[in-house]
């Protein structure tokens, strides 16, 4: 690729996603020159690059999933800092590129100022359903890596982490928004 700079592509779900920053962090460690090709959405990309239109691209779980099964893509790697439960024969794009760990999370919010007991209330149900064998299902359907529960009166502190994680990555990506 550094023979060719410009030559490759890459697509994402759209300017600013985690793919576009994922990749555009990437090209900076790397020192790589990759256009990028942004979608409104997974969908479209997913069809471009399975059809040789764009030459690459950070896919998720629920995506890539089945076109390995079929051979339709090879996977080179995966964002997270270590093997996923999920595909574990990929391994981690850390391995190669030291500090590189990309990987989303997902949280449950309420509105502000909700009773405390109510937060722990929904707090306890949410880890006690986490531990269920049909969250681990919902889990794998949607290409989901589980990973610990994050307790309420921690959940605030993680955000901040997370945000100064993530703004470097961001402004790296030159992402605004549209």
């Amino acid at each position: 690729m550094r023979k060719n700079p410009g030559k490759f592509s890459y697509s994402s779900s759209g300017n600013g996603s985690p793919q576009h920053i994922f990749m555009e962090t990437l090209k900076k460690q790397l020192n790589l020159d990759i256009v990028h090709i942004p979608y409104k959405g997974s969908n479209s990309g997913m069809l471009d690059l399975l059809s040789g239109k764009v030459d690459m691209a950070f896919i998720d779980g629920t995506l890539i999933a089945p076109n390995i099964k079929t051979g339709a893509l090879v996977v080179l790697g995966s964002s997270m800092s270590k093997r996923s439960t999920l595909l574990p024969n990929v391994p981690p794009i850390s391995d190669t590129v030291p500090g590189f760990d990309w990987s989303g999370w997902i949280g449950f919010a309420g509105p502000p100022n909700m009773p405390q007991p109510i937060v722990e209330k929904i707090a306890d149900f949410i880890k006690h359903y986490q531990a269920t064998p049909a969250f681990a299902s919902v889990l794998e359907k949607a290409g989901i890596e589980p990973a610990e529960p994050i307790s309420a009166n921690d959940m605030a502190d993680f955000i901040t982490k997370e945000n100064k994680r993530w703004a470097p990555a961001i402004k790296i990506s030159g992402a605004t928004i549209d």
